[in-house]
């Protein structure tokens, strides 16, 4: 007569943890195209720092200026009902930045900040990717109205676009831990502005 042990019987029974890997992530993710992040290694590079979740699903450019123009009021409307996006923002100095937002963004909201700690911020400087991860020091995490669109806090925001679109500030925020400014300067310009979005896969009927 055999006999098994209960840690085994109980480890058979647990499905195989995913590991996600660089090729996991190429085989089922597809990464648009963009205007601001051309280096595609380091574009895949953030969408490996994306929730699992969103792994397999399907990411399509909701904004940019080229296509939609220079219009918060549009970026709210393409941000509309996509809990899941992520902000790329390049400056007229050549600094590359932005954020994945766990919360659609929108134009008014009945508190002061939303989000969770799954929001990150990234910055791109020589090539190279820095994350900023939630700290755990406060929850100020995103936080818009008809007039601004900004992430972080306590000291200063992390980033903070005016509502023309056209420049905004970036500080040492306690929120995500960034020490410094996420550009050249504490001041700058937008040169562009791109939002990508998440959304389910189509499956294929075959007849």
């Amino acid at each position: 007569m055999f006999k098994f042990k209960r840690s085994s019987l109980k480890e058979k029974q647990q499905p195989p943890e995913l590991k996600v890997t660089e090729s996991v992530v190429k085989t089922v993710v597809s990464i648009p195209h963009s205007n601001i992040v051309a280096n595609d290694a380091l574009l895949l590079k953030i969408f490996l720092a994306l929730p699992g979740r969103l792994h397999a699903m399907e990411c399509t450019t909701a904004y940019d200026f080229d296509t939609s123009g220079i219009s918060l009021k549009r970026l709210f409307k393409a941000a509309e009902h996509q809990e899941d996006s992520i902000l790329f923002i390049k400056t007229s100095s050549g600094s590359v930045f932005g954020a994945y937002c766990n919360e659609a963004w929108t134009m008014c909201k009945p508190r002061s900040f939303y989000g969770s700690g799954e929001c990150f911020l990234f910055s791109i400087y020589q090539d190279k990717l820095h994350l900023y991860p939630w700290t755990g020091a406060n929850e100020f995490f995103m936080n818009s109205s008809s007039n601004h669109v900004a992430m972080g806090a306590g000291g200063d925001f992390a980033f903070y676009l005016d509502g023309e679109l056209n420049g905004g500030t970036s500080g040492p925020c306690e929120t995500f831990g960034n020490t410094s400014s996420l550009c050249e300067t504490p001041d700058f310009q937008v040169d562009r502005l791109e939002l990508f979005v998440f959304k389910p896969r189509l499956s294929l009927k075959m007849n």
